[in-house]
């Protein structure tokens, strides 16, 4: 149950996942020589490498320009596999059903150099642009991100635990998101089993006791759906029971909400590996889903393709739970102020 750092996370992508689990390394060399590097060889096929990828090649390039340095591989005296095919292992993994065997090994992690480059909270000035844009089009004042959990399908079951089912009755970790008015993930937090209420995820993430110490916002606040307490740095909904007024469905219909949900359709959509995950090592499970937001990210940040890659019914929330928690007075006290605007 971890927020990762996401720069080792990032290794893991930059090291590829050469471990296949069940696998011959030698079948596996040769699975990414007939396939990968051919794709890669065509390098003005910008679409059929999109295709096969996920990903653009401004971000490959972008990576391999960053961590090519970083990129190695100890295999027993054999001739060290080249970054360029290092680093197209993993896209094509977390993008694809298909696979050599269906569970990869992630393993390597040891960049610390550069920690929260690629998932990072926004300081002051990158909260008030996004405060900005997010009331620009809504209406809603003082928003710096919006806030959201899913469920990453699993195949098995960990370790035989219940607890992982959830209640569309199929095996899931939590992902909990944050994100800004790009759609780019600014706090990620995966690990929970799948069956665990939103609110108590967020009340055990770092997130939360940040938040409530004033460490990562000021007079900002996120907006989240109603699983999810009030509090001063916290906006929900309002729970529909059939008698909500004009003012308060006006309220709820709010387009912020939409933001998240196109952000956990892109993830899902385009990383479709997330769709259906085999492997049952909680860790690697939790280093998977990260680097894929990492990726996510980069994607989001080169403007590589994103709507085509939206997948809607993926964003479709599986936890219909409603908030268990008390609510703050002041987060109940500023809600009705918020009303006060529609």
């Amino acid at each position: 149950m971890a927020a990762l750092n996401d720069t080792e996370v990032l290794l893991s992508i930059c090291e590829g996942i050469w471990t296949i689990e069940g696998e011959d390394s030698d079948l596996v060399n040769k699975f990414n020589d007939s396939i990968l590097l051919g794709i890669l060889a065509r390098r003005d096929d910008v679409a059929n490498f999109r295709r096969h990828f996920r990903i653009g090649k401004t971000v490959y390039n972008l990576l391999l320009a960053e961590f090519a340095d970083a990129l190695f591989r100890k295999d027993g005296g054999r001739d060290a596999v080249s970054p360029a095919k290092q680093l197209l292992v993993f896209p094509w993994h977390i993008s694809n059903l298909e696979s050599v065997r269906e569970t990869a090994n992630l393993f390597g992690i040891s960049l610390t150099n550069s920690a929260n480059k690629f998932i990072k909270w926004p300081d002051h000035d990158r909260r008030h642009e996004i405060v900005v844009s997010f009331q620009a089009v809504s209406g809603f004042p003082d928003v710096a991100g919006v806030i959201d959990g899913t469920r990453i399908r699993l195949v098995n079951l960990v370790a035989g635990e219940r607890d992982y089912i959830n209640r569309k009755v199929f095996p899931s970790v939590q992902l909990q998101i944050v994100v800004d008015d790009r759609m780019l993930i600014t706090d990620a937090f995966v690990g929970w089993p799948g069956s665990t209420h939103d609110a108590r995820v967020l009340r055990n993430s770092p997130l939360y006791e940040k938040a409530e110490n004033n460490q990562i916002l000021r007079r900002e606040f996120l907006i989240g759906d109603s699983a999810y307490p009030l509090k001063i740095w916290l906006q929900t909904n309002l729970r529909d029971n059939g008698y909500l007024t004009a003012q308060q469905r006006r309220y709820n219909r709010v387009g912020v909400r939409q933001t998240v949900e196109m952000a956990i359709g892109h993830l899902k959509g385009r990383f479709r590996r997330l769709t259906a995950l085999h492997c049952t090592d909680v860790e690697k499970i939790c280093h998977l889903v990260i680097a894929a937001c990492v990726l996510h990210n980069l994607c989001i940040l080169t403007d590589d393709a994103i709507l085509i890659f939206i997948n809607m019914e993926e964003a479709e929330d599986d936890n219909q739970y409603h908030n268990s928690f008390r609510n703050a007075v002041m987060g109940e006290q500023q809600r009705n102020q918020l009303l006060n605007l529609f």
